[in-house]
């Protein structure tokens, strides 16, 4: 019985580095599959030069979380609240979503 234990939480912690599940949840006895944020700049603007106010946190195309000033705050607090993987713009102008090659993963 301890052998299949064992080999269920091997088994589901595999799973957690290919598909995002978080080892606190499953200790609790309960599983979530987290989702991959975006850090993008406000307001959006098609010119590069344009001022940035301020950046927000996007889940599913929707605006969860904003009001950050730097990147940095917004990666730290997207981290903090569990997204994974948490996409960083690489470039001001360029945020299509679609388009890995306009984001950075970030290790969290």
């Amino acid at each position: 019985m301890l052998a299949k234990i064992v080999n269920t939480v091997s088994t589901v912690l595999r799973m957690e580095e290919s598909v995002g599940f978080v080892n606190d949840e499953f200790l609790t006895n309960k599983l979530y599959i987290m989702q991959s944020a975006f850090i993008e700049y406000r307001p959006k603007q098609s010119n590069e030069h344009a001022p940035i106010t301020h950046f927000v946190i996007v889940v599913n195309g929707a605006e969860v979380h904003g009001n950050f000033s730097t990147q940095i705050q917004a990666k730290e607090f997207a981290c903090a609240k569990g997204y994974r993987p948490v996409h960083v713009a690489r470039v001001r102008h360029l945020q299509d979503r679609d388009q890995p090659a306009h984001w950075r993963k970030d290790p969290c």
